[in-house]
């Protein structure tokens, strides 16, 4: 009699102050549902997501995995991560605090027999909630906008310090909600340019429209950016990756930088054995290396030769030389820009100048 009245014991803690609410809807095995509700009252709430008994189709049934994303909606069509889950269950629930607004739930559910079923979303907390369907168009890119959201707050952020640029920001994540992410946040004045390749890809992949083994994004100057990857819950998941990033900086951000933070260098009379004001600032920075010459002297010319060894990297101006050879007069200025040709680039140089009257 069990089996034939009932489909499963349930132990439930019941509150007194809370309301349900449920939503039946079909959910496409191919593409995601976006439902809209209202919370009125702040306060905890449970969502969850019910699909029919395996009873319903036979003892050998499997039940298919459910994706569930809550965000909420903040002004200029921005989300807010909130809460999320990914699990192969009849009954897959998450939680959380939510405060009075609207939000939007991300229901995908990729049916075992690739067919549409119906499911139902409901809500357990201190208000009573409708839910209504919404367009895809009206919340346009919401994963990647609740998961750039996510890894603002993501106290992994590591800066690109290394690289030269400690006003730019990554993070990875791999989460329980059957998605990963590599968030990029540019605050710094360059263009970044990073390229991502997967040493180990296990049990992940990316989602399109990245494809294969690694990608490559640019990041302008005061812009977000974020690529998403889709986790395979029946495999283990294993990540190993490395990064080549660079910064698209102009002559007069690499001119600031080099005598900010570069190598300074005077040059001496080569007849009286005194320095004079004449500078060579020399910076390595993510894209190459950069010399920047400047003659502070009214009435000092320097005449000087730059010899390179080069490993990785080519004279900007003149790619197939290995020298450069000039005259700076009188308050002049001179700029030698080395770009990199390979990941792991190395310099060795030495210079012959004389300074003239």
């Amino acid at each position: 009699d069990f089996l034939k009245y009932f489909s499963d014991i349930q132990i439930c803690r019941v509150h007194d102050d809370y309301d349900y609410s449920s939503h039946r809807f079909t959910a496409d095995p191919k593409h995601a549902t976006y439902l809209r509700f209202t919370i009125a009252k702040e306060g905890h709430y449970y969502i969850t997501i019910n699909q029919k008994s395996k009873r319903h189709h036979g003892p050998d049934h499997e039940y298919s995995d459910v994706y569930l994303i809550v965000g909420k909606e903040l002004p200029n069509g921005e989300f807010e991560y909130v809460q999320g889950i990914q699990k192969a269950d009849r009954e897959v629930w998450t939680d959380g605090h939510l405060k009075p607004g609207s939000y939007i739930a991300y229901i995908k559910v990729p049916w075992q027999d690739g067919q549409s079923h119906d499911v139902v979303i409901s809500t357990y907390g201190f208000s009573q909630t409708s839910f209504e369907t919404v367009p895809k168009a009206v919340v346009g890119d919401f994963l990647e906008k609740v998961y750039m959201n996510k890894g603002e707050t993501n106290p992994g952020l590591k800066s690109y310090e290394a690289e030269g640029e400690p006003n730019a920001f990554r993070c990875s994540e791999v989460t329980d909600d059957g998605f990963g992410y590599f968030f990029f946040w540019n605050k710094s004045d360059s263009a970044l340019s990073t390229e991502i390749f997967f040493k180990i890809m296990s049990g992940i992949k990316l989602r399109k429209p990245m494809t294969g083994r690694s990608f490559k994004i640019t990041v302008p100057p005061k812009q977000k950016a974020i690529v998403l990857t889709k986790v395979n819950p029946y495999l283990e998941v294993k990540q190993v990756y490395s990064e080549v990033a660079s910064f698209e900086r102009n002559s007069n951000q690499l001119k600031s930088l080099a005598k900010t933070n570069g190598q300074k260098k005077q040059r001496k009379h080569q007849k009286t054995g005194e320095m004079v004001d004449i500078w060579c600032h020399v910076l390595q920075h993510s894209d190459g290396v950069y010399f920047y010459y400047e003659n502070n002297t009214k009435d000092l010319t320097l005449d000087e030769e730059v010899k390179f060894k080069l490993q990785g990297l080519k004279i900007e101006e003149d790619p197939f030389n290995t020298s450069v050879k000039f005259i700076l007069p009188p308050g002049g200025t001179k700029e030698i820009k080395l770009k990199k040709t390979l990941n792991e680039f190395s310099i060795g140089f030495s210079t012959a100048y004389l300074i003239k009257n």
